[in-house]
């Protein structure tokens, strides 16, 4: 199904996503970390996170990649999120080569592959590895998901291991050398250098009723955002019932609906045959915003609707600006021969007065302001064209960063 496309009004630029069940790849970055002018020591960049600069969630974390019995820097390997998915990049520079990887990521070094009761990492046994790279950058992918529900404040450990090798001259066999992510030692190899890992901390934003969300719309309720989308669209399906499914009226119930909906109608609604029916118009979205693409919206329910109305424009619409008639993916349980307008807040009770005159059609709900302070829903006739909010909603990992543990 072809998806339309909405860009945001801010600066957006194209990104490479690697999905989770490709956990390996060169770096597809554009800008990688500096590994010139990183520190000895852990850092991360300057940039800060907010809410109004949602973008600073791709900074990266970046340690040195230390090399050989005397730890000789040979790049730097750097982690940040991007969508959902924990990425660590390793780097290197001054002719060195990545050979191979072996990289483990958990919470608990208890849990980390070992070689008996030696306290020694068994790199054959960690879980993301790569071999024969012979490339100065390269990716490894983790899913959020793997590390477990809510990430906020957590901190990990990772011990990022890799074989580096460089020419040393004409005819001469290239220098080979183990190389470790700087950080705390893990056990002692030998008399030599060190296994070692370093620890990181997810930092959450957290948004306010307001703020601007992660894809770029209105934050209206917890963790939900909305986009009004321009133009003017029908709900579809005169005369057909979509079912149970689609009549779903509370918070958290749009997406459903929403699926119940493009479910039974395809990619044309039953009546007039068009494809861009007000669930389907929301469902198809695409929108760029700060680097990330952003696939995942619905038409909201009844009750979705009446909370962004009353969140957010409950005291100034019907005098500043104005706001047209919105559609919901809920569909309406009872037969009305016309829309009867219902003041949600004078005759909550009265609403389902005409239920009595039955006629062959259904109805879907609809949303708006009449002045300050009422919000009003119809029954709306499907066939009629009102305008649309798409919602998505959001986990806190969105617009996560990575950052030294305090």
């Amino acid at each position: 199904m072809k998806k339309s496309s909405l860009l945001s009004m801010v600066a957006a630029i194209t990104i490479f996503a690697v999905a989770c069940s490709q956990p390996m790849g060169p770096s597809p970055d554009a800008v990688e970390p500096d590994v010139r002018n990183a520190s000895r020591s852990p850092n991360l960049t300057s940039q800060s996170v907010s809410a109004d600069n949602p973008a600073a969630s791709a900074a990266w974390y970046t340690v040195d990649l230390l090399a050989g019995r005397q730890g000789v820097r040979v790049g730097e390997v750097a982690v940040r999120i991007k969508g959902d998915e924990l990425w660590v990049t390793y780097t290197t520079g001054d002719g060195w080569q990545l050979s191979d990887i072996n990289l483990w990521v958990g919470d608990d070094l208890s849990d980390m592959p070992q070689a008996g009761n030696s306290g020694n990492p068994l790199l054959r046994r960690f879980p993301h590895r790569a071999g024969g790279i012979e490339e100065t950058a390269y990716t490894i992918t983790v899913c959020l998901a793997k590390l477990g529900d809510d990430l906020c404040g957590k901190i990990f450990k990772v011990a990022a291991h890799a074989e580096v090798e460089k020419p040393r001259g004409r005819g001469a066999a290239r220098q080979r050398e183990d190389a470790w992510a700087d950080g705390e030692r893990i056990s002692e190899l030998g008399r030599g250098l060190s296994a070692t890992y370093f620890a990181f901390q997810f930092e959450c934003v957290e948004y306010a009723i307001g703020d601007i969300g992660p894809a770029g719309g209105e934050v209206f309720y917890r963790s939900m955002e909305a986009l009004r989308v321009e133009g003017w669209y029908p709900w579809g399906g005169y005369g057909y019932e979509v079912g149970e499914a689609a009549q779903g009226w509370g918070i958290g119930e749009g997406a459903a609906n929403t699926a119940a909906i493009v479910a039974a109608y395809g990619d044309a609604e039953p009546y007039e045959g068009r494809s861009d029916y007000a669930a389907k118009v929301a469902d198809d979205l695409i929108v760029e915003h700060n680097g990330r693409t952003y696939e995942d919206w619905f038409l909201p329910s009844a009750g979705e609707v009446k909370t962004y109305l009353y969140n957010l424009h409950y005291d100034k619409l019907g005098t500043e600006i104005y706001l047209p008639w919105f559609w919901t993916s809920t569909e309406s349980t009872s037969f009305w021969p016309s829309p009867i307008s219902c003041c949600w807040e004078t005759y909550p009770d009265e609403c389902d007065f005409c239920d009595a005159e039955r006629s062959p059609e259904y109805f879907a709900y609809a949303f708006d302001v009449e002045y300050p302070g009422v919000v009003s829903w119809f029954k709306y006739s499907r066939w009629a064209m009102a305008s649309l909010l798409a919602v998505r909603t959001f986990s806190p990992c969105d617009e996560a960063r990575v950052v030294a543990v305090p």
